[in-house]
């Protein structure tokens, strides 16, 4: 044991590091076919899966998914043929986000910040873990999707770096508020400009807006 360690804080931080989830890298294969591999942590395996799906253009909601099969390092999704062909999403067809879904500064203080997270907060909240943003983006949006949320009202808070990614999938996917406790990129404000999607900054006891203020009260 560490010193410092002892008691229940001792016992609770060994057993944090004993059941720490472990990264994987899951080949992806859609009715059959690889399409794909995907290195994520143990836990909501499929929810990364759908988001994957959803990025790449296969689905744009889970109607077609008849089945997610996860054996050991190998996730099978079985559904329509026509997933098979991943459809193009040029850039100019983003959707500019009407909705006027508006959330409360305090509440964004009170959501907890730990490393390497994500929420998706939508009348429940879903706290995600992921060490890779990329992973973290899936799962996030496979939360989403899988939830049968209402996309347009609901928002994402993270500790990872916004980047233009990150805005290109969440407003293809509806999610009109986004947050960061480390930063935004300057490719990401420029897209959430364009698709009038609200980015905001969270640092210790204050929020700061970045784009599209008006949904921060």
């Amino acid at each position: 044991m560490n010193r410092g360690e002892s008691g229940i804080a001792g016992v609770l931080s060994r057993f944090a590091r004993i059941v720490r989830p472990e990264a994987r890298t899951y080949s992806v294969f859609l009715n059959g076919r690889e399409i794909g591999k995907i290195r994520m942590l143990e836990s909501k395996v499929e929810e990364g899966v759908v988001g994957y799906l959803f990025s790449r253009g296969f689905i744009r909601d889970t109607s077609p998914i008849e089945e997610i099969r996860v054996e050991g390092t190998e996730v099978f999704v079985e559904g329509d043929p026509e997933m098979e062909y991943p459809m193009e999403y040029p850039r100019e067809d983003l959707p500019s986000l009407s909705s006027r879904f508006c959330v409360e500064k305090d509440l964004l203080l009170t959501l907890p910040a730990i490393r390497n997270y994500g929420i998706f907060l939508n009348g429940e909240m879903y706290v995600i873990r992921e060490e890779s943003r990329k992973a973290l983006l899936y799962k996030l949006v496979g939360t989403g999707l899988m939830r049968g949320m209402n996309i347009r009202e609901s928002l994402i808070l993270t500790d990872a770096l916004v980047s233009e990614e990150f805005v290109t999938v969440t407003a293809r996917l509806g999610v009109p508020v986004i947050g960061s406790d480390r930063g935004v990129s300057s490719g990401a404000i420029r897209l959430a400009r364009k698709t009038n999607q609200t980015l905001f900054i969270r640092r210790g006891s204050w929020v700061a807006p970045v784009t599209a203020p008006y949904r921060i009260l």
